[in-house]
């Protein structure tokens, strides 16, 4: 699904997110949370 949004201001969103849930992070989920962290991921 994409949204095609035509701002004249020049505004831009962008949707980013990660399914930490999925299997293939289940053997490295904090390593992986860690590095997020590490990296200035706050949410």
């Amino acid at each position: 699904m994409f949204l095609n949004l035509d701002f004249q201001d020049g505004l831009r969103i962008v949707d980013t997110h990660c399914h930490l849930d999925s299997e293939a992070f289940k053997d490295d989920l904090d390593e992986t949370l860690n590095r997020a962290f590490k990296n200035g991921i706050e949410k």
